[in-house]
């Protein structure tokens, strides 16, 4: 393999705008904050019908809910076995976090369905949020799409914009982008930063709308403005790119910073980059390090890999320990997704890497192993649309090293075709997952 210097265009990260079903995940996961305090949950009669919800009312819940303390969790509790719907609808958000209590996505589930019975919009997108992601239940992207049109046509803003990522994504409704165009702005217009984001997304675009991206750069600003962290995010690439935008890496950096603070990786991950390549901000490896590491531990496989690199490519000389951690690096990354992680752990037991062959025995065996997890890998690349580059270089080169190892190996090849199948058993729910 012909492993180029570690710099950002290795790595090909141009992520496009959203729309790969990954981001899509992530952005579900992430509906609001899941650390929350009660300021009083009110004194609504449990029994209410369809009480609406204004966007104002649904940040003061999630303020509230942001605020929540362990000692609070009892006389949670109590409200919400009470019939409060606002309650059970906070225990649900509490059972999902697991910060304050067990971790428990059935119990959150059926939090939630209470809160929904009552006909509160909050608890109907929250059962369609589970039901999307399949947490505390079976999957079920139809079932998601109704409640979320349940809560939308209630004029709730928050599943007003659910309903138009279905639509604009096709998940669990034929796709439809103007359709979701529409709920993106009704969503949009009562100041939900969730519907102004994938309204100015739409515009990025062209989809739904004519594309125009001095709209899509009005309406992210709006979305970052209120901390909204793909929004700030988005802001960070088109100042990189200089789309729509005057080109400035400072403020890029700035916009990564801030949706890397509120812990989305990919902006950990372009963070660390920018500090790496010192744009925007001063070059610094310690910062690099943290950043790729924050997002590596969020299942960021790109970051994973990148952190193998730098061990790799600069601290392996050290000794065998750098060595090691860029070999846990590679392998985590490779558990994430990530078909080059797998690829250059071929590299490696191979010593076509030189930079290992110092210390490393070559292990024919080890190699073909990685080469076809590599290769079932990259048959479903998830990673893909965040790095293209990464991809193509393992979809053009694996052929022909896949033929080199099987013709070395010759009776050794089953063993290794089901070695790789094994370890892809292992780890595909935590691929899944992730």
């Amino acid at each position: 393999m012909n492993t180029q210097p570690l710099c950002k265009s290795t790595l090909n990260r141009g992520m496009q705008l959203c729309t790969a079903p990954a981001l899509f995940l992530l952005l579900l996961l992430c509906d609001a904050p899941l650390r929350a305090q009660d300021a009083k949950l009110g004194s609504a009669p449990p029994d209410a019908q369809n009480p609406g919800v204004t966007e104002s009312e649904r940040k003061a819940l999630v303020a509230a809910l942001e605020a929540l303390k362990a000692e609070d969790v009892p006389a949670l509790v109590r409200d919400a076995e009470a019939g409060n719907y606002k309650a059970q609808w906070m225990l649900g958000v509490v059972y999902a976090d697991g910060k304050l209590v067990p971790k428990d996505l059935v119990k959150s589930w059926s939090w939630f369905q209470k809160s929904a019975e009552k006909g509160w919009p909050i608890g109907q997108n929250a059962v369609g949020l589970a039901y999307m992601t399949g947490r505390g239940i079976e999957r079920n992207p139809a079932e998601a799409v109704s409640c979320f049109r349940k809560a939308a046509e209630q004029g709730y803003a928050q599943g007003q914009a659910r309903l138009g990522m279905a639509y604009f994504l096709g998940a669990g409704v034929s796709r439809d982008a103007s359709e979701g165009v529409t709920w993106f702005r009704k969503a949009a217009e009562q100041e939900n930063a969730l519907g102004q984001f994938w309204f100015g997304n739409s515009y990025a675009q062209g989809q739904g709308v004519a594309k125009d991206i001095s709209q899509a750069v009005v309406w992210f600003r709006k979305a970052a403005d209120q901390g909204e962290p793909v929004a700030e995010y988005q802001m960070g690439r088109l100042y990189e790119k200089g789309e729509g935008l005057q080109q400035d890496r400072a403020e890029s950096a700035r916009w990564y910073r801030k949706a890397a603070d509120h812990d989305y990786p990919a902006a950990q991950f372009d963070l660390a980059i920018s500090y790496h390549e010192g744009q925007g901000v001063p070059r610094s490896m310690d910062e690099a390090e943290k950043w790729l590491s924050k997002a590596s531990d969020a299942a960021w496989a790109p970051a994973s890999y990148f952190l193998g690199r730098m061990y790799a490519d600069k601290k392996f000389q050290t000794g065998p320990m750098s060595g090691e951690i860029a070999l846990k690096y590679f392998e985590k990354s490779a558990e994430q997704g990530y078909p080059l992680g797998a690829y250059v752990l071929e590299d490696i037991y191979s010593n076509r890497f030189v930079a290992y062959h110092l210390w490393i025995s070559r292990d024919d065996a080890k190699a073909c192993h990685w080469f076809l997890v590599a290769r079932e890998l990259s048959k479903t690349d998830r990673w893909r649309s965040q790095t293209p580059g990464d991809s193509e270089t393992v979809k053009q080169e694996l052929p022909k090293q896949i033929a080199k190892i099987q013709k070395k190996l010759k009776d050794g090849l089953g063993a290794c075709e089901n070695s790789a199948q094994q370890w892809m058993k292992a780890h595909s729910e935590n691929m899944l997952q992730n």
